[in-house]
């Protein structure tokens, strides 16, 4: 069956593999190829498509021009190869398809085959394009909460500030006076739920479920999905576990644990890393945590955390898959077509709503590659935005409490 995937070319496009790192592999260490989405290989060498799937399919530019004219490719360059924005792109209409509108007729796994061909050819007929307006206004509610949130840390004397504002320089975390939140950029912003400290294992370790929030801000859109902002304990390799401060750090796209077999997609500290705090009691986070100074730190990425059963992190920040909540405030279930880890991962079992963040990611910003993709990460903790801005339903702190 013809189908188009990561790494086919057409056969004018010019493709110079010596030059992905830059424009494709976006944070990978070298230039072999692109890495599959779902298993360990390389593909070292372009795949030019050929008559048949010419014949069946079209070719990989025409495929970016509709997904471009249908709303699903807004920036990046029509070039005829298919790479990770391309591969975003597709992803993220199967979704809009089959998630938010219901239609299962396609997987939605990045590949162009007859049957997305039809129905992506069927929107193109008719003229219709992703229809991503904001219905309840969550977005500008969000967006005119988060400054008060900035004033609130302004005027606070936590810790963390003190700490963020004296270390800024050296790392990716933001002084507080300098944290942005600039419309034209994408924004996540992870909120950690208050944590019942006598919840504990046999091991007296604290149970952190994948139950913290991770609010999306892209496009005019405002996405909820779940996870954890904690480490697990049952990962970490060494007790004084990390835990990122809170406060606002710069991302790209890249890699989570790029040298490994099982490396995929995922985003990591933009240079020199970002500042945490490590445990001093066990896995808990207490006040002489931060006494402590630490070096910036550039392993706490932002990554998959399987289907949602546990907190696959040793410090990073996890994004669960089995559900998330769209921009129209409806919550799409993916129990059925999510992979637990990676070894089950297939056409139909995929990583689920961290795949959805990714594309919503990579597909809206305006740049891509390892020098123009950036994400702001915005941790804060639940009563952070209880104090600044109260429990009012006309900014974030109402958007907050209609997704707990």
């Amino acid at each position: 069956m013809a189908s188009f995937n990561l790494a086919c070319i057409d056969r004018d496009a010019h493709c110079d593999w010596n030059a992905l790192k830059d424009r494709y592999l976006e944070g990978g260490g070298d230039a072999r190829g692109f890495r599959s989405e779902i298993g360990t290989d390389w593909r070292k060498e372009p795949k030019t498509i050929s008559d048949s799937e010419i014949a069946s399919l079209g070719t990989i530019r025409e495929l970016q021009h509709k997904l471009r004219a249908t709303g699903f490719m807004p920036h990046g360059e029509i070039d005829g190869i298919y790479g990770y924005r391309t591969l975003s792109s597709l992803r993220l209409f199967q979704e809009y398809v089959r998630g938010i509108e219901g239609d299962k007729s396609m997987d939605v796994d990045g590949i162009f085959g007859p049957e997305t061909s039809n129905v992506l050819n069927s929107w193109v007929s008719s003229n219709r394009t992703a229809d991503w307006a904001d219905p309840h206004g969550r977005y500008k509610k969000a967006m005119a909460g988060l400054p008060r949130i900035k004033e609130y840390f302004l005027d606070s004397d936590l810790k963390e500030v003190k700490l963020l504002n004296q270390r800024a320089a050296i790392s990716d975390s933001r002084a507080v006076k300098d944290w942005t939140f600039d419309p034209g950029e994408v924004h996540l912003v992870g909120i950690r739920r208050r944590v019942d400290y006598t919840k504990v294992d046999h091991k007296e370790r604290t149970v952190r479920e994948n139950d913290d929030l991770f609010v999306l801000l892209v496009n005019g859109m405002l996405w909820v999905f779940r996870g954890s902002t904690d480490p697990s304990p049952y990962m970490a390799d060494r007790k004084d576990i990390p835990f990122l401060l809170r406060g606002q750090h710069e991302y790209r796209n890249g890699w989570h644990q790029w040298s490994r077999e099982a490396s995929y997609r995922a985003f990591r500290p933009a240079n020199k890393g970002v500042l945490v705090v490590r445990s001093v009691d066990g896995n808990q986070l207490s006040d002489a945590s931060y006494d402590q100074i630490q070096e910036p730190n550039p392993t706490i990425n932002i990554h998959w955390s399987g289907a949602g059963g546990f907190n696959y992190s040793a410090g990073c920040q996890v994004i669960a898959a089995n559900h998330y909540k769209d921009f129209r405030n409806e919550t799409v279930d993916l129990t059925d077509r999510v992979s637990i880890g990676q070894k089950d991962l297939s056409s139909k079992k995929t990583r689920g709503a961290y795949n959805t963040m990714l594309d919503l990611v990579t597909v809206f910003q305006k740049e891509s590659g390892r020098k123009g993709s950036k994400l702001l990460y915005t941790l804060l903790w639940e009563e952070d935005v209880g104090n600044a801005l109260g429990d009012t339903e006309a900014d974030f702190a109402g958007a907050v409490k209609a997704l707990t």
